[in-house]
């Protein structure tokens, strides 16, 4: 391992012990929009169908220790379409350190004679955090925080609300309320907790013709004891048949998205994340697939041509 990539794996390793007192700790992906229910709860359902998503990240591609990140999310309404269930799995590993969260939510669905709907959601999760440090041999054997490994769970809820029709939408999600600590035998890094962290999300299609319609979509996110950080979003979609996009994430990357449609069904997207901060120069990038499916398992649920 050279001196680069040996600094980077240390700095990746300290940002996995210490975000949970000043960086963003849940794990958030370009290609958000497709898998609302990963930060809010109150979008389970909103497909109208089952709906299966998995997205599998790499960033920092080059990086020794860079974070990786599987997500795998399920959601359907349920027989009576007021309410609907959703599960959410996600595995977040940052050099020797690693999140495995498992979130089931409820949501309560209101539908207005316009065609809207207001859905209301709560979540309750439960994750295991790990952080093999014996593993990071430092020459320092006698540092007490090093001769221990971690491996503690923690239990968390929280609350979304997501208004939406087959046009627009708008939400707003909590989904950790509690400022739970990290603990370890001997109780080491205890000064480490999970904190808040609150979502904004909305968006529109825009008909530019009969072929063509044109997206923007924003997300805003803060956490507690950071900066209002947001995601500004442009997609371009011809049809059904596929899409392209452009994202911007304040101070730390611009993206381009590609999403191809196989059918009404089944859905495959793309991202790659241009880093621009300085850790650019030790990386070629982020790069993210995404694969969604929707089982129109009742008959009376069509699939209707939705773009998030």
């Amino acid at each position: 391992m050279n001196k680069l990539k040996r600094t980077s794996f240390f700095l990746l390793f300290i940002v996995g012990l210490t975000s949970s007192i000043y960086s963003q700790q849940e794990a958030l992906t370009t290609q958000y929009m497709f898998n609302g229910l990963s930060i809010n709860p109150a979008m389970a359902g909103s497909d109208d169908n089952l709906s299966v998503t998995g997205i599998i990240r790499s960033q920092w591609v080059g990086i020794d220790g860079a974070p990786n990140t599987q997500v795998f999310s399920i959601h359907s309404p349920m027989r009576s379409d007021n309410y609907a269930l959703g599960l959410n799995v996600t595995h977040d590993k940052i050099a020797v350190t690693g999140r495995t969260t498992i979130a089931p939510s409820y949501a309560y669905r209101l539908h207005f004679k316009n065609g809207a709907i207001l859905s209301m959601g709560l979540q309750a999760s439960i994750m295991n955090y790990n952080a093999g440090l014996t593993d990071l041999n430092p020459k320092d054997g006698t540092d007490d925080v090093f001769t221990t490994d971690v491996n503690t769970w923690l239990l968390n809820f929280g609350f979304g609300a997501f208004y939406y029709t087959n046009k627009y939408y708008i939400g707003i999600s909590a989904p950790m309320l509690l400022n739970s600590n990290y603990s370890s035998s001997g109780d080491k890094i205890s000064e480490a907790k999970l904190t808040r962290h609150y979502y904004l999300t909305a968006g529109y299609v825009f008909d530019l013709d009969k072929n063509y319609h044109l997206k923007p979509s924003l997300l805003v996110r803060y956490s507690e004891g950071t900066y209002l950080t947001a995601d500004f979003n442009l997609n371009l979609y011809y049809k059904r048949y596929f899409g392209v996009g452009v994202s911007y994430r304040t101070n730390e990357s611009i993206s381009g998205l590609f999403e191809l449609f196989i059918n009404s069904q089944f859905m495959i997207g793309y991202a790659y994340d241009y880093i621009l901060s300085d850790i650019q120069m030790a990386t070629t990038g982020s790069h993210e697939i995404m694969i969604n499916y929707i089982f129109p398992y009742n008959e009376k649920r069509v699939v209707t041509p939705r773009y998030f």
